[in-house]
């Protein structure tokens, strides 16, 4: 076999290799990477409506014991639906809601008893924009780990297919 043909047969091996090795490292990060996002979402969506409903339990409790919620404009009650809720949270039914209104983030726990709607609000803009940072950071990660990736398999392929090239 002529030289130019091994070096052509060798750098197909060695391609082939590397890219191998980084759609391994692609699949393995980003199956990785899309588990992590997904389960923190999932645990704190489930968390907030654990922590939103026992606060709506707590401010309701102190409001219906006539103690002043000092909430204004985050905490509201009255007939499901009717003027004492501003418009945009009349639609909403009982549990956890997140909504995006005017740039804010809010998290919104309806909860009703005895035929009355309590609705008790937080603004997490300040949270999701963390939150977004820290998605952005596991994406950058990924993007690392390929380039990473990419390099380790370029130096094993060439230490792997050195002894080769000597037998041949």
């Amino acid at each position: 076999m002529p030289s130019r043909t091994r070096r052509v047969a060798r750098r197909g091996l060695a391609r082939h290799l590397v890219l191998t090795y980084v759609a391994l490292a692609l699949l393995v990060a980003g199956l990785l990477s899309w588990l992590s996002v997904w389960s923190v979402g999932k645990l704190e969506a489930h968390l907030q409506r654990i922590d939103m409903g026992m606060a709506v339990e707590r401010v309701r409790g102190d409001f219906l014991a006539g103690i002043d919620p000092g909430r204004p404009n985050r905490f509201f009650h009255g007939d499901p639906g009717g003027e004492a809720f501003p418009a945009w949270l009349r639609p909403l039914a009982p549990g956890f809601h997140k909504i995006e209104r005017e740039g804010r983030v809010w998290h919104v726990m309806v909860d009703d008893l005895n035929g009355q709607r309590y609705m008790l609000l937080r603004d997490y803009t300040e949270y999701e924009r963390n939150q977004s940072t820290s998605h952005w950071t596991v994406v950058s990660g990924l993007a690392g780990g390929l380039v990473l990736a990419c390099v380790l398999g370029t130096l094993a392929t060439r230490r792997m297919l050195r002894p080769l090239a000597r037998l041949a």
